[in-house]
Formats: structure tokens, C-alpha cells, sequence
């Protein structure tokens, strides 16, 4: 029936929309965007061939059968909320695992470059500084990014946080042309990436349900105690200590640090049993 046709038709841009976007690349989405409607007309055609049914289940099963990780997963059975939990989780463990090498980096990013470069250009510190902590920011929200590709309402969020990205431009050039200097466009920079990470809070509240009070609860607050450790630890040793390859010393102290108090204060106690039951198995 014409119907039926329809539905299975729009499910099945549903399905493909969500897989290109799940690769994160913005140049497939546009190229799969410019030809959508010659490929929906020739999907129709496709679909209205009783002929063709089996050999369509089939495929897609395939499909989905090699695309299954586990938050597209609870979304497409249609646990909700189940999916939510594993964006937190996802996000969490993200900029857990990243911190672990950014803090660190940071803080000994002068001895680092110097190893690399005879002389290090003017500003690339600073650069290089700023561009992990933006990348270390956007990883607190970055699970509800993939929560969103399992959703599938990719238009709106695309054209929601690229249009923030552009707008950092009239901004950094704006800030350089008032001659406030490179680190003063650099923080326009790092609001601009904080803003487009913080935006997926009440995109996905409206899109889907996402409670802003429990994720800011059992992500944000979960991730304060051990990013400050590390940045003290890492802070200490790069000012009151002087070594040949320190930021190796640096860098082991970090993961230490970083490993005990997520133990402490990141990890719920279901996670902690499971790391624990993992371990045993191990042993």
C-alpha cells in the first residue's frame, strides 16, 4: 500500500541520515544533503516492487547489524532514557580519558615544543594551549552529540552549532583588528567552543527529554574534583620542579592522580562494580 511505502521510505532516510552522520563527516552530509531528493525519488521507485522486499530487509539488516554501538542501540528500541544515560557516560569518560594528556601537556607545552622546534615561534604556546583546553571543553557534552545522531534530528543541530563556529570569526577578527593581541582572541576562541559544547544541553532537552539538572549532577560535577587534582599536581611539579624530561615525571603524576580520584569522585557505584568484576575476570 502507498502508505506503508511511504513509512518504509521515511524510515529509511531515517536510517541513512543517521549513519552519515555517525561518521562525523560534514562534507558527506553536505554531499548526501545535495543529491536527497534525486535519491528519495529513485527509493520510492525501489520500494513500490514487491520484487525488491527481501533483498531490502536483508540489506539494511546487514547494515545494522555492523553499525551497533550500544547508545543508536537503546535509542532504536526505543529506550529513551536508557540512551541518555550512556550519552552522560560517554561524555564523562571522554574528558576523563583526554584530560589525562591535555592537563598535562599544557602545563609542560613549553619543554614539549622545545624538543621538537630548535626555536619555537612566538605565540605557539599560547596557541597550542588554547586549542587542547577547546578540545578538552567540548568533550563534556560531546556523548549528547552522538545522542543526537541516534536521534537523527541532524539538520537543526548542524546549522545550531556550525552557526556559533562561523561566528567566532567576526569575533577574532574583530578582537585583532582592536589590537587586543592573540591571547586576548584566543579566549574569544575558547568562549565561542564552550558555548557550542553547552548548547547541546537544551537542544537535546528539546529534542529529547535530556534532563539538564541530572546530567550537570553526574557529568559536571562528577568531573570537578578530578580535574582540579590533576591541574594542582601538574601545576606543583611544573613550578617547584626542575629535571631533565620532566614531563614525563609530569605526565605519570597526572595519570596517578587522575586515576585515583576518578575512583573517588567520577565513577557511580555501578560503574565501580563493574570495574571491579572486570578486574576479577581478568585476574
Amino acid at each position: 500500500k502507498e502508505g506503508e511505502q511511504l513509512e518504509v521510505a521515511r524510515a529509511d532516510v531515517e536510517l541513512h541520515d543517521i549513519i552519515a552522520a555517525a561518521a562525523g563527516n560534514e562534507r558527506l552530509l553536505q554531499l548526501v544533503g545535495g543529491i536527497a531528493d534525486q535519491i528519495y525519488r529513485y527509493r520510492f521507485e525501489y520500494i513500490k516492487d514487491d520484487y525488491h522486499y527481501d533483498r531490502l530487509l536483508k540489506e539494511h539488516k546487514a547494515i545494522v547489524n555492523a553499525i551497533s554501538p550500544q547508545l543508536i542501540k537503546a535509542e532504536g528500541r526505543g529506550d529513551r532514557q536508557h540512551m541518555l544515560r550512556l550519552a552522560e557516560a560517554l561524555s564523562k569518560y571522554s574528558f576523563l580519558l583526554l584530560s589525562m594528556i591535555v592537563i598535562p601537556l599544557a602545563f609542560e607545552m613549553p619543554a614539549v615544543l622545545s624538543l621538537c622546534l630548535d626555536k619555537v615561534p612566538e605565540n605557539t604556546v599560547l596557541l597550542c594551549r588554547f586549542i587542547l583546553i577547546s578540545a578538552l571543553c567540548d568533550q563534556t557534552t560531546i556523548g549528547l552529540g552522538t545522542a543526537n545522531q541516534a536521534i537523527g534530528r541532524i539538520r537543526n543541530y548542524s546549522l545550531t552549532v556550525n552557526t556559533i563556529k562561523v561566528l567566532t570569526l567576526p569575533f577574532f577578527w574583530l578582537i585583532l583588528a582592536q589590537g587586543h593581541g592573540v591571547e586576548a582572541a584566543m579566549w574569544c576562541y575558547l568562549i565561542f567552543e564552550c558555548l557550542c559544547a553547552l548548547t547541546r544541553l537544551p537542544f537535546l532537552k528539546y529534542t529529547a527529554g535530556l534532563s539538564i539538572t541530572h546530567f550537570s549532577k553526574h557529568v559536571f560535577l562528577r568531573l570537578l574534583m578530578p580535574t582540579l587534582a590533576v591541574v594542582l599536581v601538574s601545576w606543583a611539579i611544573t613550578n617547584y620542579l626542575e629535571m631533565p624530561v620532566r614531563f614525563l615525571v609530569t605526565g605519570a603524576a597526572s595519570v596517578v592522580t587522575a586515576t585515583l580520584f576518578i575512583w573517588l569522585f567520577a565513577l557511580e557505584r555501578d560503574e565501580k562494580a563493574k570495574v571491579v568484576q572486570y578486574i576479577q575476570r581478568k585476574s
